[in-house]
């Protein structure tokens, strides 16, 4: 990609808006959708959490209730362990027909442990839009009414970001206390929700390579408004870097991106910004102990 250093840094820093259509036609990977076997289907679980890791124990829960019950249906699955965002393969995700993700935001932002997970992703659908066609997914939220700004934040944006990779949402995003269309619920709770997603799932699988009926990023206020808000925290990757200090992506880009050095020019570039603004500030200190 021939681009000056500076419309590198522009565009990395505003991935939301990437302008996907300078990528060559035959670097724009996506995924086809397959059909899912009979036999057997792969369900990943996800999670992010911290504090008081509330997203941990539902994905736990999520998890122990699909366990116990795959093995009395006429659909197979193979039902993976919770695993935090951060130790999960994203590669294997060419592998994964289904993926729940439960997570909760820091201040808009992902869980420390949930970082590395949402940089891949949010690189993935920026430069690879389609890439995760063969999968679907639901997401389950946490958020707290105090940080009223970035509320449900990260929930809401790790679910349009599958979205856009051309993941399948198989059931309607659940968030803790809000409003649920499918359920009826006027402050949902992850029993019910996993529940209701257990049966859109089993749905899914039966319906095969047809597919069950589509389902939209807002579909859990069909029938009642969030007391709070919709709203939703867009960040660029260049946003991320700074915010959460990580200046490396462990193993480097997924294979489901498309790009060249210019991503990591953009972390080198956002560590030396953090370094420099950090040797002002100590400079500054000093200069106000000697006065």
């Amino acid at each position: 990609m021939v681009a000056t250093v500076r419309s590198v840094m522009r565009r990395l820093s505003r991935l939301s808006t990437f302008d996907r259509r300078r990528l060559p036609p035959c670097h724009r990977r996506h995924a086809p959708r397959r059909a899912f076997s009979s036999s057997s289907h792969r369900v990943s679980i996800v999670y992010g959490s911290f504090c008081q890791d509330d997203s941990l124990m539902d994905a736990e829960h999520i998890g122990e209730y699909m366990q116990a019950r795959f093995d009395s249906t006429e659909a197979e699955f193979r039902i993976s362990n919770p695993i935090e965002g951060d130790r999960f393969d994203f590669e294997s995700l060419a592998d994964t027909d289904y993926l729940v993700v439960s997570t909760s935001s820091c201040l808009g932002f992902p869980p420390s442990n949930f970082v590395d997970f949402s940089h891949q992703l949010k690189l993935a659908a920026a430069t690879n839009p389609g890439c995760l066609g063969h999968m679907r997914h639901a997401v389950w939220g946490n958020g707290d009414e105090r940080w009223r700004a970035t509320y449900m934040s990260m929930p809401r944006y790790v679910d349009r970001l599958l979205e856009e990779c051309g993941s399948e949402r198989f059931y309607a995003r659940g968030e803790r206390g809000e409003p649920h269309g499918p359920t009826g619920a006027d402050g949902c709770d992850v029993e019910e929700w996993t529940a209701g997603a257990w049966e859109a799932m089993l749905e899914s699988a039966r319906a095969g390579e047809a597919g069950a009926p589509p389902v939209s990023w807002n579909a859990l206020w069909e029938h009642r408004a969030s007391g709070v808000h919709h709203n939703m925290t867009e960040w660029g990757l260049r946003d991320l870097v700074r915010q959460t200090r990580r200046y490396a992506l462990p193993g480097g880009p997924s294979s489901f991106a498309v790009v060249g050095s210019e991503h990591g020019e953009m972390m080198d570039d956002a560590k030396a910004e953090a370094e420099e603004e950090i040797r002002l500030y100590r400079e500054q200190v000093l200069a106000r102990r000697k006065k």
